[in-house]
């Protein structure tokens, strides 16, 4: 994941979903206000709540700040309207400084 922001963030980037011994491709993109700043992100983590591939695809929204200089380390915790639940742990290099309400849209990448 990559957040470049300058008042309004934005985020781009791509990673998998591994449910019920398949792996997905997914494409998540969105933004925030309140970042200045440019920053790559690496993440890994669970989510909860989901039962078919097709419910993690929707948006998600968090709320939250973040301050890198250099590297550092941090959490996100989202939901989207399925009540699919994503918990992360980031890593992060570069210069940001951020405080926002975010929305990230991802969804599952067809084969």
């Amino acid at each position: 994941m990559e957040e470049l922001g300058a008042v309004v963030g934005y985020q781009w980037g791509r990673g998998t979903l591994e449910l019920g011994g398949h792996t997905y491709q997914i494409v998540a993109r969105g933004g925030g206000v309140l970042a200045v700043g440019h920053a790559f992100f690496a993440a890994a983590g669970c989510v909860s709540n989901i039962t078919r591939p097709e419910d993690f695809s929707g948006t998600y929204w968090t709320t939250g700040g973040s301050a890198v200089v250099g590297q550092g380390r941090g959490v996100l915790f989202m939901e989207n309207a399925h009540g699919v639940d994503v918990h992360l742990a980031e890593q992060a290099r570069g210069v940001l400084m951020s405080w926002q309400i975010a929305r990230l849209d991802m969804e599952l990448i067809p084969d």
